[in-house]
């Protein structure tokens, strides 16, 4: 099962190339379940059509990424180390908002452990291997997700579906902390739309150049962003549309972890032998923030 079949919220948040719908009312209009559904969704893609376009993905505020755990009694040996990540709030890549009200840890050397277990797991670790180094990298990554809580019983709609059939009655804004192994490398030039293609050359028309000659300094440069933004998405000739895995386009990088390696490939775990590096994420400045960095106390 993939993650979109998983995760019922992906398919309706990263289809932000299709046109809404909202109900329209009328007396004697008989409504349903699917009314009541599609007014909520309404709303609901609105406001994160909003903060993909308008702010993209990244931190707004905290959400660090730490590490914590006692001292080995010697250096080669391993310790419980706990990856902490602190409260905060941010966007994923679908523009959906995520809020974290208290810490969440994960225990880094069991989580290694389980991988390893596995076949899918080992092959997913390879992934983030660098041999010449003897290390392995991880991504800590956030997306928003659904939590369905309030079991609550319900008409059966199935035959035989048993006889006390529930569902939930709550759906609960969450967040998904993930760890992604996967090489460093060189960052990507910023995209602040995930999903669409990177923005092209401008081709200004003779008039649009004449224009631009007469401009100088700021405003020069003021207008020359607005050129880019216009080419920004795909062509005149293309629809906009996103093509990508949507699992993947909502994942948020946090942080980058480096683990060293040892000479038969296991990991080191120990509080003294992992990095961790936060600046990897993508920040989005608010204008309070701007305000604040103008006139620091």
């Amino acid at each position: 099962m993939s993650e979109a079949e998983k995760d019922l919220s992906l398919a309706p948040d990263g289809a932000i190339h299709e046109p809404l719908k909202r109900n329209n009312y009328a007396p004697g209009m008989l409504l349903g379940i699917d009314a009541t559904r599609r007014e909520q969704d309404y709303h609901r893609r609105r406001l994160t059509r909003q903060q993909y376009w308008l702010h993209g993905a990244g931190t707004v505020c905290g959400l660090a990424v730490s590490s914590s755990g006692r001292k080995p009694d010697r250096p080669q040996d391993d310790a419980r180390t706990r990856l902490l990540i602190s409260p905060g709030f941010g966007i994923d890549g679908l523009g959906r908002e995520l809020t974290v009200h208290e810490p969440y840890c994960i225990d880094l050397g069991a989580w290694l452990e389980a991988e390893r277990d596995t076949a899918e797991g080992q092959r997913r670790l390879l992934e983030g291997i660098l041999p010449e180094a003897k290390e392995l990298w991880l991504t800590v990554t956030m997306r928003y997700q659904d939590c369905e809580s309030g079991l609550q019983p319900v008409l059966a709609d199935k035959v035989n579906a048993g006889t006390d059939p529930v569902d939930a009655a709550r759906i609960s804004d969450s967040v998904l902390f993930e760890l992604i192994a996967e090489l460093p490398g060189e960052d990507a030039d910023f995209q602040p739309w995930a999903g669409l293609p990177g923005a092209v050359k401008p081709t200004l028309t003779k008039d649009e150049k004449l224009h631009m000659d007469k401009l100088k300094g700021a405003e020069k440069k003021r207008v020359q962003l607005q050129a880019g933004l216009m080419y920004a998405l795909p062509p005149q000739d293309e629809a906009l549309q996103i093509d990508a895995a949507l699992d993947e386009l909502a994942r948020t990088p946090l942080a980058r972890v480096r683990v060293p390696l040892r000479d038969d490939g296991t990991p080191h775990v120990n509080i003294d032998t992992i990095g961790i590096n936060n600046l990897v994420r993508n920040f989005i400045t608010t204008a309070g923030q701007l305000a604040w960095l103008a006139n620091p106390k």
